[in-house]
């Protein structure tokens, strides 16, 4: 993947693993910027948990049992700090388990 800044948006209705951004090579890091994350049909117990790679670091969690439920995480400080840094190699990755319609949208700096 080419060294930028790239916005993501996806929409997840099904309990599975999906890369927000898929991994971006050999020696390349992805630096998440910000995310949001927006439930819009609930479901009553389900979660959404943003991760480095498929069951690595959770780095932000919603609960997805209430319509309308938003989180909002920023990592990336302007002229300090290009965002919270993944492994080398490695996707931005959603785990879902339980959920109607959830929204996720977000930067990534890939460097």
């Amino acid at each position: 993947m080419a060294r930028g800044i790239y916005q993501f948006n996806d929409t997840i209705t099904t309990d599975t693993d999906t890369a927000l951004v898929a991994a971006p090579g050999a020696g390349q890091r992805i630096n998440v910027r910000w995310i949001t994350i927006d439930v819009q049909v609930a479901n009553a117990s389900g979660l959404i948990l943003i991760e480095d790679g498929v069951g690595g670091d959770v780095i932000a969690t919603v609960d997805a049992a209430d319509d309308n439920n938003r989180i909002e995480r920023v990592f990336h400080v302007e002229g300090a700090s290009r965002g919270r840094q993944l492994t080398e190699n490695t996707a931005l990755n959603a785990q879902s388990s339980d959920i109607g319609t959830v929204v996720i949208n977000g930067e990534v700096e890939v460097t």
